[in-house]
């Protein structure tokens, strides 16, 4: 009998999770993703032991009909592109479909959404669909990640604590209030606030989570073509014992890239001394 066999599909479904949801700021991210591709104007996050416990993100997004709920939670289901031209035009910071069934996948998730009137609530456990029920809610989406790898014990082993996990949070939250100063954010746990963004131009944002005033703030813009360069940065003289306060994005979606931070601290060197960053 051979030794090479098909895999069931509940396991392919929590072994492709893993890709996607490596820890509590995964499915942050991912989540905060989605409502801000809902066109969100206010977008809040609350923790329960560091993410570990709870993840619950809330926002005033468009939400969605119950057929497209449910359709949302299969993998690869996504309304953000249709066809393979789509690819070359992404316009939204989502769009392969996976998020949601992966996180669904590896918790015991809850998602309650609304255009507007009566709103949908599933329940997911492990990739297995528990209820749907209908519900009054205003405009927007809840989602509920409670025990992130319940099921999965040698992930979840794999996971810090929580004042660990939370900072991880905390440094996806500051690229998203960055990255979108017309949004409100806020971020709690146990009804603690951690971090509050209310509505503000990029100057006033990063003077707020740099703990700096905007006149310290120095603006810089720049323009080649239809390429256009926008961004912010402390007085020479602020400076950090390391790189996290540095952050860039690409139309919108923050990135990590070593040319970029390279250029950055080129283009710095004579303002600094060893070990210090912009």
């Amino acid at each position: 009998m051979g030794r090479v066999r098909p895999l069931p599909p509940s396991l392919v479904s929590k072994i492709a999770a893993g890709e996607v949801v490596e820890r509590p700021a995964s499915v942050v991210k991912e989540l905060v993703e989605n409502s801000l591709d809902a066109g969100a104007c206010q977008v809040e996050v609350e923790l329960e032991d560091g993410g570990l416990r709870l993840v619950r993100v809330v926002d005033d997004g468009e939400g969605m009909e119950e057929e497209d709920a449910l359709l949302a939670l299969e993998e690869y289901s996504t309304s953000k592109i249709a066809t393979i031209q789509d690819l070359s035009c992404i316009t939204t910071l989502g769009f392969r479909g996976e998020a949601l069934h992966a996180i669904a996948a590896v918790s015991r998730f809850t998602l309650f959404t609304s255009p507007g009137g009566l709103g949908t609530v599933v329940k997911v456990e492990g990739g297995v669909l528990k209820s749907v029920s209908k519900k009054p809610r205003s405009r927007g989406t809840t989602v509920e990640v409670r025990d992130l790898f319940f099921n999965l014990r040698a992930r979840r082993r794999f996971l810090r604590s929580s004042a660990t996990e939370r900072s991880h949070i905390l440094q996806v939250m500051k690229e998203y209030i960055l990255a979108y100063p017309k949004v409100r954010f806020l971020l709690r746990e146990r009804g603690e606030v951690l971090l509050e963004a209310l509505l503000g131009d990029l100057k006033e944002r990063a003077a707020a989570l740099w703990g700096l005033k905007p006149k310290d703030i120095l603006s810089l813009e720049a323009q080649d073509g239809s390429m256009r360069l926008e961004g912010v940065l402390a007085a020479p003289h602020f400076t950090r014992r390391d790189a996290r306060g540095e952050f860039f994005f690409v139309n919108g979606r923050p990135v990590k890239d070593r040319l970029l931070a390279g250029a950055l601290m080129e283009g710095m060197r004579t303002r600094l001394v060893k070990g210090e960053y912009p």
